[in-house]
């Protein structure tokens, strides 16, 4: 439907009348998707206020309930309620690592591959989750390039998508994914706030029952969902919707009740052709006489990480911000394991310089249960660095411990 701004002009005798009009359908769209911004926009915020909290919070459940579940390796009864504990506060975990990525707020780690391929890489796993009665076509014009995305992030989208797709097509149907490469103009892109340029688009085109202009509205809103109540959380398209946007593209739906339903994904196209190194396979030794500085604002996850630590035969020293590092007059230290948001406005990084002035051969190992902003790329680029997303379990921590400890030679 086309909008006109229009002017209504009367000659003196009153005998003819004259319309001017100015089409403001463009208008109104843009105007309609900036409110819609603006509104996942104020979500988002809050979704990463109590990320860090939450995230404390399961840390601290999840870490006790593994130190527990070895006291008690020889008690069934108990070790049920333990598994129960953990596979909650892992369920927790994964929720909100999806409003994180609904609000832009997550860690990527892009690299440069071909999109076609790790699509057609999924056909096994994607086959399986659409079941015998759901026909895949996956088709590929992309013309050799190669995108700049997340890996894991993307197979999580795209996963996401299908199983969608799968519930609008109970009876059975055909699910197609198409890959093409597309060259966007300035005009094109300045509606979605995208830099002009080479994206891939990825379309995942379904023939199921479809969506009504009401729903798509609020499709990419968190917990917005037109299943049952045991049917999903709500978060499947906000994940894709905060991904996509994160990774400088653009997602939309083209739907109508009853003929199907396409979601678009416009990708940015990577500059880099080169292949990522492959990681050498260290060998992991045992601890002994290592000094770790832990620095945690947080009373429960200290207490947690030095038991952790303890049960790797560390010394452990304890501080809660940087004041209390200050005053530990000059001690060396092998490792610093340091949350990254502290308070009185000083960060996990700054300790890190510093101590690294004085000590440059530190290793550091980062956590944070929300971390956007604080941790800059050369932050991280140095050998001895690692980060680990609150909450984690004790094996991974225990893994990037010895490995920060053991994979480089420190000289003397």
């Amino acid at each position: 439907m086309v909008l006109l701004d229009a002017e209504f002009l009367h000659l003196k005798d009153d005998s003819k009348m004259f319309i001017s009009g100015i089409d403001i359908t463009e208008r109104e769209e843009i105007e309609d998707q900036l409110r819609q911004s603006q509104k996942l926009e104020s979500v988002g915020q809050l979704t990463g206020g109590i990320a860090h909290d939450f995230n404390n919070l399961l840390s601290v459940i999840l870490g006790h309930a593994e130190l527990a579940s070895i006291d008690s390796a020889n008690k069934s009864e108990v070790q049920d309620s333990l598994k129960a504990i953990r596979k909650s506060a892992e369920t927790g975990a994964k929720l909100i690592q999806q409003l994180l990525a609904f609000s832009r707020k997550q860690r990527l780690s892009p690299e440069s591959f071909n999109l076609g391929d790790r699509i057609k890489a999924m056909r096994p796993m994607l086959s399986t989750t659409l079941g015998k009665e759901i026909g895949l076509s996956i088709i590929t014009d992309d013309e050799g390039w190669q995108c700049q995305l997340d890996p894991i992030q993307l197979e999580s989208a795209v996963l996401n998508m299908v199983i969608n797709s799968r519930d609008a097509m109970p009876d059975g149907g055909e699910l197609e994914f198409i890959v093409t490469g597309r060259r966007l103009n300035s005009q094109e892109t300045q509606r979605w706030d995208m830099q002009p340029g080479d994206y891939l688009r990825l379309d995942i085109k379904d023939s199921g029952t479809g969506m009504s202009p009401e729903t798509i509205e609020h499709a990419f809103e968190p917990f917005f969902t037109t299943k049952q109540s045991a049917g999903g959380t709500g978060l499947g398209l906000s994940m894709v919707f905060g991904f996509t946007k994160q990774s400088g593209g653009h997602v939309s739906i083209f739907s109508d009740s009853g003929s199907g339903t396409t979601i678009s994904l416009l990708l940015p196209r990577s500059v880099d052709t080169s292949q990522p190194d492959l990681k050498k396979e260290l060998q992991i030794q045992e601890q002994q006489n290592r000094r770790v500085l832990l620095v945690e604002d947080n009373e429960d996850v200290r207490i947690l990480i030095s038991m952790f630590l303890d049960s790797l035969k560390l010394e452990v020293v304890v501080a809660g911000c940087a004041e209390e590092v200050a005053r530990l007059n000059d001690q060396s230290f092998d490792l610093l394991v340091s949350d990254v948001m502290l308070p009185g406005g000083v960060k996990g990084p700054d300790i890190a310089r510093e101590l690294r002035n004085k000590h440059p051969h530190l290793a550091v190992l980062y956590m944070s249960g929300f971390q956007q902003g604080a941790l800059s790329r050369e932050d991280l680029q140095h050998d001895r660095v690692a980060f680990l997303q609150k909450p984690f379990s004790r094996k991974d921590f225990s893994n990037k411990i010895e490995l920060l400890l053991n994979a480089f030679e420190v000289p003397a």
